[in-house]
């Protein structure tokens, strides 16, 4: 439950939902959050999977190249985000 990924999910279903999350009947709303909650839960399985499938071919050369590509993009998304926030001011 502590996963960004899975609140983010959540925070999205919600919100898309709308006026209609309130008409919801409970089991409606539990069979959501369950879905939800499967969805996050089978996605971090194949991933963590794949990686255990992969990680003999993974070289500490190509781990840092993984790493800094990985960094340029979270920099990359910063500032934009920053930009974003500065032109929307």
């Amino acid at each position: 439950m502590a996963n960004p990924a899975t609140i983010f999910a959540f925070i999205a279903l919600f919100a898309g939902l709308g006026d209609q999350a309130e008409a919801a009947s409970l089991g409606q709303s539990l069979l959501m959050v369950f879905g939800v909650f499967g969805g996050s839960a089978l996605w971090w399985l194949l991933l963590c999977g794949l990686i255990h499938r992969l990680r003999r071919q993974i070289n500490p050369g190509l781990l840092g190249w993984i790493n800094r590509i990985a960094g340029g993009a979270l920099g990359a998304f910063g500032l934009g985000a920053i930009a974003a926030a500065l032109h929307g001011a």
